[in-house]
């Protein structure tokens, strides 16, 4: 059984699953700012047969915003 996500896992593959769809759209990095870092991606396509997926995270995440078991959910 998975465990059950928090709020922080919830809100982060939310995140996550906007940024690539706006970078899906245009090809540019998108990047949101949460409390004490930032996440970034970009997917760029090159005539269809290859697809690149950067992910950037500067920052850090303090230890309170997740417990253990929220981990493995993402």
């Amino acid at each position: 059984m998975k465990p059950r996500d928090g709020p922080f896992a919830r809100r982060l593959r939310a995140t996550l699953l906007g940024l690539t769809r706006a970078t899906l759209r245009d090809g540019r990095e998108h990047a949101v700012d949460f409390d004490t870092f930032t996440v970034g991606v970009q997917v760029r396509a090159d005539d269809g047969h290859e697809t690149y997926v950067a992910v950037r995270i500067t920052g850090s995440d303090e230890p309170h915003h997740h417990h253990p078991e929220e981990r493995s959910g993402l």
